[in-house]
C-alpha cells in the first residue's frame, strides 16, 4: 500500500513538474512574441520613411516626424548597432533636405550642378538602405521554432552597404553601424 503512495506521489510531482515546465515555455514564448511586436514597430516606421523618401526623392516634415514617432521606442528593444542605423538614416533625411532647401537660391553653374549631384548620391543611398533595411533588421524580427531563441541577437551576416564587406555580428557585440558615402 506505502509503493502504491509512493509511485502516485512521484507521479503527481513528476506531473507538476511537466506543467510548471510548460509554462515557462509559453511565457518565454509570449515574451518573444510580445518583443517581436513592439521591434517590428521600429522596423516599419523605418521602411515607411524610406518608402516616402524613395517615392518622393525627398524627405517630408510628416515622414520625419512619423519616422522620429515610430523611432523613438527604439532603444528599449535594439542594440547600438540599430540606433546607429536609426540615427544614420535620420542624418542623411536631414543632409537631403538641406540640399533641396538650398538648390532654388543656386541658378546655373558649378555650385548647382554639384548640389543636384549631391542630392541624387542622397536619394541613391536611401534606395540602397531600403533594399538593405530587412537584413539588418532580421537578427532582432527572426522568430525561431518552439521558443528556441534566446534573448540575444543571433549571429547573422551584417551589411555594411552597398558594395561593401559583410561581416558576422554576435550577441553582445556591437555592429560597426551602416556605411556612409
Amino acid at each position: 500500500m506505502q509503493t502504491i503512495q509512493s509511485v502516485g506521489i512521484i507521479i503527481l510531482t513528476a506531473f507538476g513538474v511537466w506543467i510548471a515546465w510548460r509554462q515557462f515555455v509559453t511565457a518565454r514564448t509570449k515574451l518573444q512574441l510580445d518583443l517581436f511586436d513592439r521591434r517590428y514597430v521600429v522596423f516599419a516606421a523605418a521602411r515607411a520613411f524610406l518608402a516616402d523618401i524613395c517615392a518622393h526623392a525627398a524627405s517630408s516634415e510628416s515622414a520625419l516626424r512619423a519616422f522620429e514617432l515610430g523611432t523613438a521606442d527604439a532603444a528599449f528593444f535594439y542594440g547600438d548597432d540599430i540606433l546607429t542605423y536609426l540615427a544614420g538614416l535620420r542624418t542623411k533625411a536631414y543632409e537631403l533636405q538641406g540640399i533641396i532647401d538650398t538648390l532654388p537660391a543656386h541658378g546655373v553653374g558649378d555650385q548647382r550642378t554639384n548640389l543636384v549631384a549631391a542630392k541624387w548620391d542622397r536619394v541613391k543611398w536611401m534606395h540602397q538602405q531600403f533594399e538593405l533595411l530587412t537584413a539588418t533588421f532580421l537578427p532582432y524580427l527572426r522568430l525561431t521554432d518552439r521558443g528556441r531563441q534566446r534573448f540575444t541577437r543571433a549571429a547573422a551576416p551584417h551589411p555594411t552597404g552597398p558594395g561593401g564587406p559583410s561581416r558576422t555580428a554576435h550577441a553582445g557585440e556591437a555592429s560597426e553601424g551602416l556605411l556612409l558615402p
